[in-house]
This record gives structure tokens, sequence and C-alpha cells, in this order.
């Protein structure tokens, strides 16, 4: 891909902040969901009231990942967000399913059989598909080195506390390990071309904006807009009927050594305004 025209690069910025804006909502109605459960419904019917260290972890973890979101949000909203919050934002993506997560393996339930086999352990790859919405390649990647070192070293902590009970096998982690990498891999391509896309059709239409300014010199806007959006140009062009206007101003010369620079500005200014105005409603263009 050749190197980006700074106005381009001003235009990836905005997709990308617009991405972080659709994770920081995803972020936020994800962690509110699942607090619903953890608060409530979490060890039969008391949740939360049950002072259960487990729930209280992961309600903490959980509402950090909503303050999080909602800071993010009124950060965007007040155009005042840090230049680092792509990398602080790709951190509490990958930490919130540790936080989550790791107390179940600490304080694990009579039907306990090991992290893997849940469910909740697929948000590590969700985490990781989900950074594409930043259309960045540096968080893509960061995404995917913390979640996989996240998914290590909570399966690693439940190995050790919980051997004896665990049902998953060597082939078991093998398969999920390539889940995260397949998940990482797809994720980077994906980034990859939606930049080039997005590429390719700004620096189209900043080269069709450049070409309508060059041939606006020439031409009224309305012929210029009607040359670009033509799929066919016939050759020989379209005979019309046009009118060309010489304009000149009696004794302007002699007029001119009489005035002020600024009054005989001010002057042609007032001329050039009128004329052009007219010109430009009959669709002609001022040459000179």
């Amino acid at each position: 891909m050749p190197q980006n025209p700074p106005i381009l690069e001003v235009f990836l910025r905005r997709a990308a902040s617009s991405g972080e804006r659709a994770v920081a909502n995803a972020r936020l109605v994800v962690c509110s969901l699942l607090l619903l459960p953890v608060l409530f419904l979490a060890g039969g019917s008391s949740g939360l009231l049950s002072n259960i260290p487990k729930h209280r972890w992961m309600t903490l973890g959980l509402l950090l990942g909503i303050a999080f979101s909602l800071w993010t949000l009124r950060s965007f909203k007040r155009a005042s967000h840090p230049p680092n919050l792509l990398v602080l934002s790709v951190f509490v993506d990958a930490m919130l399913p540790v936080v989550v997560l790791l107390p179940s393996a600490f304080w694990p339930r009579e039907s306990y059989r090991g992290l893997l086999g849940m469910p909740d352990c697929a948000i590590f790859v969700m985490a990781i598909i989900a950074s594409s919405l930043r259309l960045s390649t540096k968080a893509v990647v960061l995404s995917g080195v913390l979640n996989c070192l996240g998914a290590a070293s909570i399966l690693l902590a439940d190995i050790s506390l919980n051997r004896d009970i665990l049902v998953a096998k060597s082939d078991d982690y093998v398969v999920y390990g390539i889940l995260l990498l397949g998940a990482f891999l797809i994720t980077l391509a994906v980034v990859r071309r939606i930049r080039t896309l997005v590429f390719e059709g700004a620096l189209a239409a900043l080269n069709a904006e450049r070409a309508r300014q060059r041939l606006g010199m020439y031409v009224s806007n309305e012929v210029a807009e009607e040359v670009l959006v033509a799929e066919i140009l016939k050759p020989g062009g379209k005979r019309c009927d046009i009118a060309v206007l010489f304009s000149d101003l009696r004794d302007f010369t002699a007029y001119s050594e009489t005035l002020p620079p600024e009054r005989l500005t001010s002057e042609l200014n007032a001329y050039l305004d009128a004329m052009v105005k007219e010109v430009r409603e009959e669709g002609g263009v001022v040459d000179k």
C-alpha cells in the first residue's frame, strides 16, 4: 500500500475513534448483562447478598468495566480522550475476562469441572474479535497477545488449584489454543483488508474532489460534476450554445491612477462579486 496522505491518516484515525466508541458501547452492554445474574441469581437466589468472595470479585470486575466504558464514552463526547486510550482500552478488555473468570477457579462450585468446560471462556475469543472494530493492526496484535496470556494464566491457575476435578484433557487445551490463534489471525486479516478498502475508497474520493476542483478552474461546477459522474465520455464532446463575455472597464487605467490602493481594491472586489454571481447563476465560469 502506498504512503497514506496526511488527510487520509486523519480519516483513518476518525474511523478508529468511531470503532473505539462501538467497543465501549459493547463492553458497557456485556458487563451490565453479566452483572445482573451475578448480583441476583448467583449462588441460588442470594447473589451478592450471599457474601461469597467469588461474587464480590466478579461484581468488582464488571463494575470496573462499566465505569471504564462510561468514562470512555464521556471522553469522546467531550473530545478530550487521551492519546493512549486505545492501548489502555485493549488492556482493560484483556483484564476483564481474567478478573471475571479467575474467581471460579479459586472458589469452585460442587458441579465445577474446570474453566475450559465453561462457555465463559469464549470471552477471550470475543475480546480478540472485538478489537477489529478499532481498525488498528497494533490494537489487534496487542489484544491477541494479552488475551492469549490471560487465557493461559487462568487455565494454569485452574490446573494448579483444581487438578483432581478437571475433566479437560491436554488435547482440549491444544484445541482452545488453536481457536485463540485462529481468532487472532482472522481478526488481523480482516482489519488489514478493511483498512485497505477504507484507504482505497477515501483515496478515490480525494482524487475525485481534486479533479473536480482542477476542472472547475476551466468550466462551471455543474459541467465539472457532469463530466466526473459520466461513465463514458464520447470523443468530440457535445455541441452546445454558449456565450463568452469579455468585460472591460472604460478608462480603467486612468481611473485607477487617481485612487488609493485600498479603495481601488474595494471597488474591484465589489465589481467582481456582482459579475461572478451572475455568471455562476447561469452555469458559467470566470477564467480571469
